[in-house]
């Protein structure tokens, strides 16, 4: 557009323009610079954002792989490479599809694989420890955009990386062969953290002090990357809150090929009546699908999973013998180990998720009922932990084990005809979390290097639930604690307290020693407004699942006095119940750090 000449009347004007934008310039804030970072032969454009007095630059949506659609879905990740031009990276990316739909995100897309970085303020040549987050959601729903890490950075000096994986059919199919082998959102994480390694120096990063911390399925991809081989190297340390990879809905219990059949039914690429199922050919039809097919068709087959399974999840990880190893080719990770559990873990499935999945109704009146109880939801426990039983089994053994946890599980109120929900939820915590992370660390090596802590806390701002649910923990880890950190004394930010190691006093806090996890003496640490240390969490339930079960399915008896009179036996002896078997912000924690922590 062409601009004619300045009239004299402009002319005129001219000074009382520039007096209005002097005062303008004099009274705005000056405008901050816009936060690069070199990659490549490109960089990043981020932005800038004070938490408190502190101030941390975020770098969000930075693509790490290609595309993961057309004929990349249901295959690993392929690198992208490193920018070549000037790239906005100030605004989020979209978050994978999730297939649960009690948990979804504002804006998803199959091309999904993306990471953010979140780097707090650091002097010009500054190395910090870097955090590399792993979101859970039962590996089919959640997404790193829900976790703004900028207090987690701010608070704890450190540089977080949070990142998007493929969830549900597209990031877990597996045909049990060739034609779709599975793990793909394990690949997916495995190729963030390669980036992270090769990258977060330029951040200002630390590439030879990283934590790998998750929460739920994202605790259990954290050991699961502590014993893949093609994971080993890229980070340090790993903290594990409530998950491991032995945890019954960390794995796939039936059949893979089972899942993905009904998958392709549903959608139109096989058919009720094909007796041979071309897997390939399945796999190809259901590249094709859209998006909206497969979610829709996957939240049906959740919605029926939990009438007749419980829950009973399709789409998880699978022994490949490639990421996942055979159980005598699992790698033991040599660098320190922290798991977590809460005080209330069987709360929040019991009470909400099938709740919210839209469950019929009919389904609470089953479900409370004491011959449900016994016949379906006990079975349906014993057979996720004792892989080797079946929910069917009818035998002696069977039969005395489900009376033996009835027995255990009594609460004031409960009656020979209904249940109360206390027992459902203790049940389903500690066979759900309790007892494949109390099997995990029994199996780990005596070390100084494995860490147990139980959040011990109820916000009362949760509501009505009667303790620290499942992933209620998380806004302690991220500082997002508001009033539920301030009840009953609590800190309200991690960062109110500097664990800097485990095996120093715990200034600001309360002078607590944290000792080792051994098989032993079994240490663990209570975070509660009143810390402290003791042994062996959960005894008495844990020996009831790993001793007492145990021994009624393989040899029809307990050697125990308490147990026998639960199951109307003579007794057969007087041992006690013990584990004696072969077999926060909660950033106070994370700030254990141990690499700035080591």
């Amino acid at each position: 557009r062409q601009y004619k000449k300045s009239s004299a009347k402009n002319k005129m004007n001219r000074p009382v323009l520039t007096l209005l934008l002097w005062c303008i310039l004099v009274t705005w804030p000056a405008a901050r610079a816009v936060p690069e970072v070199q990659l490549g032969s490109g960089k990043l454009l981020g932005l800038e954002t004070q938490v408190g007095n502190k101030t941390v630059f975020k770098f969000l949506g930075i693509r790490f792989a290609e595309s993961p659609t057309g004929d990349r879905r249901f295959s690993k990740p392929q690198a992208s490479p490193l920018p070549n031009t000037t790239v906005n990276a100030s605004s989020m990316a979209p978050a994978c599809p999730a297939v649960i739909t009690f948990l979804p995100a504002d804006n998803e897309d199959e091309d999904c694989l993306f990471l953010n970085v979140f780097v707090p303020s650091i002097s010009a040549g500054g190395r910090l420890p870097v955090m590399v987050w792993i979101y859970g959601g039962a590996f089919s729903a959640g997404n790193a955009n829900a976790y703004d890490a900028e207090v987690l950075a701010a608070d704890g000096d450190v540089i977080v990386v949070t990142f998007n994986y493929r969830l549900g059919p597209f990031g877990f199919l597996s045909t049990g062969d060739s034609a779709s082998m599975g793990n793909y959102g394990l690949w997916d994480q495995n190729l963030a953290l390669k980036w992270v390694q090769a990258n977060i120096r330029h951040f200002g990063g630390d590439d030879t002090s990283i934590t790998l911390i998750g929460e739920s399925a994202g605790a259990a991809s954290v050991s699961y990357h502590a014993i893949s081989p093609h994971s080993a190297g890229l980070f340090h340390r790993v903290i594990q809150q409530s998950g491991t990879y032995l945890a019954p809905w960390a794995r796939v219990m039936s059949p893979p090929r089972d899942a993905a059949v009904r998958l392709a039914r549903m959608v139109n690429c096989t058919h009720a009546s094909d007796t041979l199922v071309d897997t390939r050919i399945m796999v190809d039809c259901l590249r094709r699908q859209p998006v909206s097919a497969i979610v829709s068709a996957c939240g049906q087959l959740f919605t029926d999973n939990v009438m007749t399974d419980m829950l009973d999840y399709l789409w998880l990880p699978v022994q490949d013998d490639d990421f996942v190893p055979q159980p005598d080719h699992v790698r033991k990770f040599p660098g320190p180990i922290m798991l977590g559990l809460n005080n209330h873990e069987g709360g929040y499935f019991i009470f909400e998720v099938l709740k919210v999945a839209g469950v019929h109704p009919d389904i609470w009146t089953k479900i409370y009922r004491r011959d449900f109880y016994r016949d379906h939801y006990l079975p349906f426990m014993i057979q996720t932990v004792y892989t080797d039983t079946t929910s069917n089994d009818t035998s002696q053994s069977m039969e005395d084990a489900v009376r033996l946890l009835d027995c255990a599980y009594r609460t004031p109120g409960s009656n020979e005809t209904h249940v109360t929900q206390a027992e459902l939820e203790d049940v389903y915590g500690d066979q759900e979390f309790y007892v494949s992370t109390t099997q995990y660390l029994l199996g780990e090596p005596s070390t100084d290097n494995v860490y147990l802590y139980y959040f011990d806390h109820y916000p009362h701002a949760q509501g009505g639930e009667t303790g620290m649910n499942h992933a209620a923990d998380l806004p302690f880890t991220f500082g997002f604690t508001g009033q539920l950190g301030a009840a009953n004394g609590f800190p309200e930010n991690v960062s109110d307290v500097d664990l800097t190691n485990p095996n120093q006093p715990v200034p600001l806090w309360t002078s607590v020693t944290w000792p080792p996890y051994t098989k032993g003496d079994q240490y663990y640490l209570v975070v509660s407004p009143s810390p402290g240390v003791t042994s062996r969490l959960r005894a008495d339930k844990m020996a009831v699942w790993l001793t007492g079960v145990s021994s009624l399915l393989q040899t029809g008896q307990v050697d125990n006095t308490e147990w026998n009179t639960c199951l109307g036996h003579t007794s057969r002896g007087s041992h006690e119940m013990t584990l004696s078997f072969a077999g926060f912000s909660v950033l106070l924690l994370l700030q254990v750090v141990w690499g700035r922590l080591n």
